[in-house]
């Protein structure tokens, strides 16, 4: 048999590569928290209207790209 083909280590890791259990810890419940807030978040999106092609007026219903410059450069200087 390959070492290649070896799933599990079979023999102890060294300390230079340990992770400490706070950082486990960490990651654990940032995943457990995060996931399904973001499923729940996917889950709102799909049960409510979301029509992009009639914008409402407001700035941030004509998507990232609006057709339309929220606001226009000035071209001269200031008077002064």
């Amino acid at each position: 048999m390959s070492d290649d083909s070896q799933e599990f280590v079979t023999e102890p890791v060294l300390e230079a590569h340990r992770v400490g259990w706070i950082r486990v810890g960490l990651i654990s419940a940032m995943v457990g928290f995060s996931l399904p807030t973001f499923v729940a978040g996917v889950e709102v999106f799909q049960v409510t209207p979301n029509d992009r092609d009639e914008p409402t007026g407001h700035p941030s219903s004509q998507g990232l790209y609006p057709s339309q410059p929220l606001f226009r450069p000035r071209l001269s200087a200031p008077p002064g």
